[in-house]
């Protein structure tokens, strides 16, 4: 959880949408750790870490080996023989076990805490999610298969490492081998990690989510890293990496 808070504390979307967490830190801790554990447990989601280890001359004397400083999560979508062999691997009793313990844990906490989590703005938070639909609707559900990079965090004191790139070039990597575009929705601050990875924005325009009546808004970028395939054909034809036929 240091990660999370620590890699999104500078981020505007974070920032936007969970604008009490200063307030309510509990609240924000909590409710972000059952968010993780779903993830981690949820089918067709992989969730993967960096850590340190003995050959990091970057490691501070106070950071044992093995202290986690970054972390990514990946979304397989789709029907195809990956996506449901990715699905099956977390189709067990305990996996089953986890999810519900999750679901349980979050619905103890809603009877105590009736008005739901205190470091939301919960007008933000349905803007953000209308606004993530409608992404969906517009540009990655016209896919079949695809990997879907849903979160990406690194501790602060531990950027410009390679840790994000790391991770984020495990997915592309098996995105590629699996002939699959790769998607992502990303604030300012992690265009640039997707961009240097060959992720391209689908517009020019960024998406803006805003509440009605108020002044404060947070700007996206939507990013597609186009199949294997698509690349090579785009290539061909002296495209670069535009997407054309896809969108």
């Amino acid at each position: 959880m240091e990660v999370l808070l620590e890699g999104l504390v500078d981020d505007p979307l974070f920032d936007w949408t969970w604008r009490y967490r200063h307030q309510y830190p509990w609240d924000n801790y909590y409710y972000w750790s059952l968010r993780i554990n779903s993830m981690i447990n949820n089918a067709g989601v992989v969730f993967l870490v960096v850590e340190l280890d003995e050959a990091d001359k970057f490691r501070e004397k106070a950071d044992p080996i093995g202290t986690l400083v970054s972390f990514i999560v990946w979304r397989r979508a789709g029907e195809d023989d990956h996506a449901k062999r990715r699905r099956s691997l977390k189709s067990g009793i305990l996996n089953m076990l986890d999810r519900t313990a999750n679901t349980l844990q979050d619905y103890s906490l809603s009877q105590h805490y009736p008005e739901g989590r205190r470091d939301a703005d919960y007008r933000r938070w349905a803007a953000l999610k209308k606004g993530m639909k409608q992404v969906d609707t517009a540009y990655f559900n016209r896919y079949q298969n695809f990997w879907e990079l849903e979160l990406l965090a690194t501790h602060r004191k531990y950027r410009r490492h390679g840790a994000a790139t790391m991770l984020v070039e495990w997915g592309i990597r098996l995105a590629d081998e699996e002939g699959v575009p790769c998607c992502v929705i990303s604030s300012p601050m992690g265009k640039p990690v997707y961009e240097n990875n060959g992720f391209v924005l689908v517009s020019e325009e960024k998406w803006v989510f805003q509440v009605k009546g108020e002044e404060e808004k947070v700007e996206c970028f939507v990013l597609i890293r186009s199949s294997k395939a698509e690349r090579v054909t785009s290539a061909e034809t002296g495209d670069g990496y535009m997407i054309v036929s896809s969108l």
